[in-house]
């Protein structure tokens, strides 16, 4: 009896272990089939267009045998014509093998190398397309549709478009200041915002025509307070404001025209009542943004408004974030403005608009230390145009 039961346990260990290995081979079929219809469904596609390095990678090695997809040369251009470059060189990648007899990974790694050296070729003519961009949209939006020329001095010192241009200049003249403009129109240059050039750079300035003879390049306007000028160092430096509104020309470009020549200046002012005023002086220049645009030189006074900026004379540029002035307390921020602040002010003239206390537009020597003025402009021409 004994015997007997040991033969079926035998009998029964083998039955089960022939229906474990039966499950085994149902399930490795099973799993060869899934490996199957997944490998089906990663076969490779007909060659996309690559809209990105992924796609390209992913295409390498199992499109070598398809063939070369032609140019697409046109899906943007650069001015220096490198974007086309680039997709060129993307677009012909599954044309090399991506191994050989030799060394199987020869060819993925120059691929991947070429594909490397491709991105960035891209990211650079990525930005050069975006600057592209923003000289366009600059040109056409902003500026009136006015090309600037070779360069740009400065930043963007736009008018406003809705406004007459004034008459273009000739073709080839580059003139450096609203004086030439002038000469070179015979003395009939209207007034308006004409493309200027420095140093084979160009910058757009408004230039007064019919005050006391014209040429003057206007450097600072307050008419109506819709301008905010209570503004920080950096914008002092680049400048701000509509060029022929309410604007302040830029440190930065006043720095290079002042010392680049002889220049007078000549400050026009006016009351709410409709009194007008000015103060000139014979010689005007400031200092580089190391010396933070010291008021350098000035030169006499003439005028009728009396002597307000002398006192200011010698003194650095101060801002509401840059404290500059003689006095204990920070004047830019007291006076609510941005000036050549000593301890603190005489005159004020990027103060608050309208407002009558010592944050005003001050012009101490016309109309006292209280009264805010209702327009001022401030203008440089060069000293030979007498």
């Amino acid at each position: 009896m004994t015997g007997n039961m040991a033969t079926i346990r035998r009998l029964v260990g083998v039955d089960v272990f022939l229906a474990v290995l039966l499950l085994l081979q149902v399930g490795l079929t099973l799993t060869e089939h899934h490996r199957d219809t997944a490998r089906e469904a990663r076969a490779p596609q007909p060659f996309p267009v690559p809209e990105d390095p992924i796609t390209v990678t992913r295409s390498l090695c199992n499109n070598v045998d398809k063939p070369a997809l032609q140019n697409r040369t046109a899906v943007f251009e650069t001015s220096d014509g490198s974007g086309s470059v680039v997709f060129n060189h993307i677009y012909n990648f599954h044309t090399k093998k991506c191994e050989d007899n030799n060394n199987n990974n020869a060819g993925v790694n120059d691929a991947l190398k070429a594909l490397l050296e491709s991105v960035d070729a891209m990211a650079k003519s990525t930005r050069s397309l975006r600057q592209d961009i923003r000289k366009a949209r600059k040109d056409s939006a902003c500026c009136g549709r006015l090309k600037d020329g070779p360069g740009e001095l400065g930043t963007d010192k736009c008018s406003s478009t809705t406004s007459p241009e004034p008459s273009p200049t000739p073709e080839g003249f580059f003139p450096r200041d609203c004086a030439q403009v002038l000469r070179q129109g015979n003395g009939q240059a209207p007034s308006g915002v004409y493309t200027l050039y420095h140093a084979d750079k160009s910058f757009r300035a408004y230039c007064d025509m019919d005050t006391d003879g014209g040429g003057w390049i206007v450097i600072q306007r307050r008419t109506d307070g819709k301008q905010r000028f209570y503004r920080n160092w950096k914008a002092y430096k680049r400048g701000f404001g509509k060029l022929e509104k309410e604007f302040w020309l830029g440190n930065d470009i006043i720095y290079k025209l002042t010392n680049a020549q002889h220049n007078e200046l000549r400050i026009d002012l006016e009351d709410f009542e409709g009194e007008k005023t000015f103060a000139r002086y014979e010689k005007f220049r400031i200092g580089n943004i190391a010396d933070n645009f010291r008021l350098e030189e000035l030169g006499d006074y003439s005028g009728t408004a009396g002597d307000s900026l002398i006192y200011h004379k010698g003194m650095e540029w101060s801002t509401r974030d840059e404290d500059n002035d003689n006095s204990s307390e920070q004047c830019a921020v007291v006076n609510y403005g941005a000036w050549w602040y000593n301890r603190c002010r005489v005159s004020n003239l990027n103060g608050r608009y309208g407002d009558n206390t010592k944050d005003g537009i001050i012009w101490k020597t016309w109309k006292g230390d209280d009264y805010s003025l209702k327009a001022t402009e401030m203008k440089i021409r060069p000293f030979y145009f007498k």
